[in-house]
């Protein structure tokens, strides 16, 4: 078997994959944003917010204009799988039974 078929998505995973497509499009056309830490993925009203600012001048407040932070909650959905990484070689490690389907072929 190949690496890719190993990988592909049942079409019910693709169908529930397409739905958060266009959930996350009809979100942002309802003007909310999405702010993301590590595997958790916020959503909140947009309307009133330019952007999340993770640097802080040297008095401690954020670049702009805006002087003060503020102390809200935001609805989450976790999963391990949101949390990304930028800078290294990305690898799948297959489970035994993948790693079996894919040296069958050797």
């Amino acid at each position: 078997m190949e690496a890719q078929e190993l990988i592909e998505m049942t079409p019910e995973q693709q169908r529930a994959f397409n739905r958060i497509k266009k959930a996350v499009k009809d979100f942002k056309k309802s003007g909310g944003k999405f702010y993301t830490v590590l595997d958790n993925i916020h959503g909140l009203n947009g309307k009133y917010v330019e952007s999340i600012e993770t640097c802080f001048l040297h008095n401690g407040r954020p670049d702009g204009d805006l002087d003060t932070q503020l102390d809200v909650s935001m609805d989450f959905i976790t999963d391990s799988g949101f949390g990304g990484f930028a800078d290294d070689t990305h690898m799948i490690k297959l489970t035994d039974e993948g790693l079996a389907l894919l040296c069958q072929d050797e």
